[in-house]
């Protein structure tokens, strides 16, 4: 499933034309957000299409990572919500730095105003449906773009 909200039509395009689909067997549905409302209202209103746990990924940032190592991380903590994938940059200032304390995320943080090093978030997350329960206003924070 692709989040669609910016430029909506150019995804639908591609999800319709891409090659991967034959060559994968994919199905791909591309749910459309009403209202732009951030990564976390996108998923909200696509809440009843997710699976019970699921992977969601930016569109932008693109790096290697151990996807089933995430996955692995959150079926081995049943408490926890979600799992977050982070990349260490000598210079972060670019970005919103991701706190972590004993492995469990504790804050986001806008964007440094000095050059250094620190932990951003690298757009790869995997969450349970769960996270969806409540009410909108409800929602999780940090989940946004």
């Amino acid at each position: 499933m692709l989040l669609a909200g910016f430029a909506a039509q150019r995804v639908i395009d591609y999800a319709a034309s891409t090659p991967l689909k034959a060559r994968f067997g994919l199905e791909i549905e591309v749910t459309i957000e009403p209202q732009r409302a951030g990564t976390g209202g996108a998923v909200w209103y696509a809440r009843d299409r997710l699976d019970d746990q699921f992977f969601l990924l930016n569109g932008d940032p693109w790096f290697d990572i151990n996807l089933l190592d995430l996955a692995g991380r959150l079926i081995g903590e049943p408490s926890a919500t979600g799992a977050i994938a982070v990349k260490p940059l000598p210079d972060a200032s670019r970005y919103g730095v991701v706190e972590i304390e004993n492995g469990r995320l504790t804050r986001f943080r806008d964007r440094p105003e000095r050059s250094g090093s620190g932990l951003v978030s690298a757009g790869v997350y995997v969450f349970r449906r769960s996270m969806t329960n409540g009410k909108r206003s409800d929602r999780p924070t940090g989940v946004s773009s």
